[in-house]
């Protein structure tokens, strides 16, 4: 058995100190008349950045614009791929394109 001392904080009781317990493992909680200041925990800001910490500094101004080199980098492939594509047909071009199905296979498939 181990005793712990804590407080409850008007939802849940904590410890103020480190505890090695198993969930669903049952405890013995007894009210003091005492009160105590909790301890103050700091204020998270988010996680934004959180990151930061674990960066290698000396990478910094490589990383600084990787993404632009890389574009650079791929883009004639990009523009390989983009001569592949063909420019949207306008409406007069839609047009045409859906009688010339039409002519060719009929109403095969169209619901």
């Amino acid at each position: 058995m181990l005793a712990v001392q804590g407080y409850y904080d008007g939802v849940a009781v904590k410890p103020l100190e480190e505890i090695n317990a198993k969930p669903n493992q049952r405890v013995i909680i007894t009210i003091m008349d005492e009160f105590v200041e909790p301890a103050e925990t700091p204020h998270k800001k988010g996680m934004r950045g959180v990151l930061s910490l674990y960066a290698d500094p000396s990478l910094r101004e490589k990383e600084k614009c990787a993404w632009q080199r890389t574009a650079v980098e791929n883009s004639p492939a990009f523009n390989r791929l983009m001569e592949l594509c063909r420019p949207i047909p306008d409406l007069h071009e839609k047009k045409e394109l859906v009688s010339w199905r039409e002519e060719k296979f009929g109403h095969a498939g169209i619901s």
